[in-house]
């Protein structure tokens, strides 16, 4: 009986890539398979949702796009393998420049597909939804169907702002696999509406259960909670953001000690890290400008390198010294790959709390909780703790703090939204040679543009770059 079911699954998930291959380019215009009805039981959805290669993916448009790293020289840029990647790391307004079948739109609504097929054939299976193994189902569903769409909405959207947001372009919204019309854009304010809401009935769903010590590539309780501090954080709403935090950290806050973390290996954290409360990385695409490891046309930064102190172990344990003495990425909380850690981890936790802190003016929380993570960022006995305590100059340490921790996880992009709309004035540069280019804060351009494909064939209304 296991053999047979492994081998359905496996023919399923064969069955499905052709017909996910075999699609017009443009993912909405995509009609769902009769080979979902292979779908009989709790076990095949269960097993269905453990597909790494759907779920558990960033995009990386929003890595290459940011301030993290520059390429040495102008003939790297021009040796880059695609347009994309050419037009990306210099912020044309002609991201793609024709190419078509662009993974950070197409593959995060094949994720929103096979999540819809998982929560359809429960209805359609009559599955009691008061069991335990129910229960996980839907709310993995509903988890992995929300962290696709807010991907989605941190690349494909403006930055989201209250006053506005009812009425600027959020994405296609779809809540099920079999459809038989296109979906038109919603609003900013519909689209985090609908993840939201998908992830606290996930939150719901899901509480009880046994934190996945071994396997943090499956949503929890404590990943929803993380979740939603993260999407709150983005969306400017400091407290939501703060208490979500706060209650992942309650239950989950397990912090990793640098001093015990190999600095001279090019692999420093293992698989399962325990710090890890739900693992992603990036997707395999722009692979020469957000892949890690020793690089030689790129480096990191060199104002984010001399940010840190010569006892911060960030530094010698996210980075190497390349042949040509610039700095690289090395793997972040991924062993294995050269697709970066993009998922949710109690570091980010401490930060998204601390930084609700700060801005409330509880500086004496806010220090505590920036200590108590930099405590295990340095060499021991030499973190001389928090000196200030202006709320306003904390919160500038943790947000520099933030940036330094969380290198190239696709966090920067949104963070710079969001810093921007509140007027920090954050621009970007690049030099190619004698010419310059400038990403002004709040520019039509950290919005990227829909596929031309997706359009040609969806018809949805394109962003204005």
């Amino acid at each position: 009986m296991m053999k047979y079911k492994l081998f359905k699954y496996h023919l399923l998930l064969f069955l499905l890539s052709v017909l996910f291959a075999a699609c017009d380019s443009a993912f909405l215009d995509m009609k769902p398979s009769k080979d979902i009805d292979m779908l009989n039981d709790l076990d095949d959805l269960e097993n269905l949702l453990e597909n790494s290669y759907v779920f558990g993916k960033t995009g990386s448009l929003k890595v290459a796009s940011c301030d993290d790293y520059y390429l040495v020289s102008r003939v790297e840029w021009e040796g880059l393998s695609s347009m994309t990647e050419r037009n990306t790391y210099v912020w044309n307004a002609d991201l793609f420049g024709g190419e078509i079948e662009q993974s950070d739109w197409n593959d995060q609504y094949k994720a929103v597909f096979y999540a819809n097929a998982v929560l359809d054939r429960l209805v359609e299976l009559n599955i009691d939804l008061n069991t335990e193994q129910s229960k996980y189902v839907k709310g993995a569903a509903l988890f992995l169907r929300a962290y696709a769409y807010y991907d989605l909405a941190a690349g494909f959207c403006e930055a989201y702002d209250e006053e506005t947001a009812h009425e600027v372009w959020g994405l296609p919204l779809r809540t099920e696999a079999a459809i038989d019309e296109i979906e038109s854009r919603s609003t900013l304010k519909e689209t985090f509406d609908l993840i939201i809401g998908d992830v606290e009935e996930a939150a719901r769903l899901l509480k009880g259960r046994p934190f996945p010590t071994n396997n943090r590539n499956r949503p929890s309780m404590e990943a929803s909670y993380a979740m939603l501090a993260r999407v709150y954080l983005s969306m400017r709403k400091y407290e939501q953001a703060s208490a979500y935090a706060d209650s992942c950290l309650i239950r989950y806050s397990t912090l990793v000690d640098y001093n015990d973390i190999c600095k001279d290996c090019a692999t420093p954290f293992l698989n399962d890290l325990d710090e890890v409360i739900f693992s992603s990385n990036h997707l395999i695409a722009n692979a020469r400008l957000t892949s890690v490891g020793e690089r030689l046309w790129m480096a990191v930064d060199t104002l984010l390198i001399d940010a840190y102190d010569p006892n911060d172990l960030r530094l010698s344990i996210n980075f190497l010294k390349n042949r040509e003495g610039n700095f690289n990425k090395k793997r972040g909380y991924i062993m294995t790959g050269f697709y970066d850690f993009s998922g949710l981890a109690t570091d980010e936790m401490y930060l998204i709390r601390a930084e609700g802190y700060a801005r409330r003016g509880d500086v004496e929380r806010a220090a505590t909780d920036l200590e108590m993570l930099l405590n295990k960022r340095f060499v021991h006995d030499t973190f001389n703790g928090i000196m200030t305590l202006d709320a306003n100059d904390l919160l500038d340490l943790i947000l520099e703090e933030r940036r330094k921790s969380l290198v190239w996880r696709g966090l920067r992009w949104s963070d710079l939204k969001r810093l921007n709309k509140e007027g920090r004035n954050i621009v970007l540069t690049r030099r190619l040679g004698s010419e310059e280019y400038v990403l002004p804060a709040n520019d039509a351009r950290y919005v990227f543009p829909i596929p031309d494909d997706e359009i040609a064939l969806s018809n949805i209304n394109q962003n204005i770059r």
